[in-house]
C-alpha cells in the first residue's frame, strides 16, 4: 500500500516538473498580430506589405528572421506614432500607419506611404 502511494506520488510530482518545464522552457514570443493584421488590411493592395510581415517593421537577424528587439526606420516611425507600447485597439493601429506613411523614408524624396503605393516594402534601404 505504501508502495503504491509512494509511487503514485512520484509520478505527480514528475509529472508536475514535467508540465513546469514545458510552460517555462516556452519562448516567450512577443509577436502582435495584430499589427500584422491591421497592416495587411490597411495595405491589402500591396504583395510586399503582406509577405513580409513583421519585417515590414522590424530588422533581421544574420539568419534572416526578424528582429524583434531591433525596428527598421519604418517600424520606428511606426512606433512614434502608436505613442505607447502593446496598443491593441485596430482603429489607433491604423491611425499610427498612416501617420508613419507620410515621414520621409530612406529613399530620397519618397515617404514611406509612396513606397507602400508603389508596391514596394514600407522600408527601403537606398542604395549604396
Amino acid at each position: 500500500m505504501r508502495t503504491a502511494r509512494k509511487m503514485l506520488s512520484l509520478s505527480l510530482v514528475a509529472g508536475l516538473l514535467v508540465a513546469m518545464t514545458v510552460v517555462f522552457q516556452s519562448n516567450t514570443v512577443q509577436a502582435r498580430p495584430k499589427y500584422k493584421t491591421v497592416m495587411a488590411k490597411t495595405y491589402k493592395d500591396n504583395e510586399q506589405v503582406k509577405m513580409l510581415g513583421c519585417l515590414n517593421c522590424h530588422g533581421k537577424k544574420e539568419d534572416g528572421k526578424p528582429d524583434n528587439k531591433k525596428r527598421n526606420p519604418y517600424g520606428v516611425a511606426v512606433g512614434k506614432a502608436l505613442g505607447a507600447k502593446k496598443v491593441e485597439e485596430a482603429e489607433k493601429i491604423e491611425e499610427a500607419l498612416t501617420k508613419a506613411a507620410a515621414e520621409k523614408s530612406a529613399v530620397e524624396g519618397k515617404t514611406f506611404g509612396e513606397l507602400i503605393e508603389a508596391g514596394m516594402a514600407p522600408y527601403t534601404a537606398p542604395a549604396e
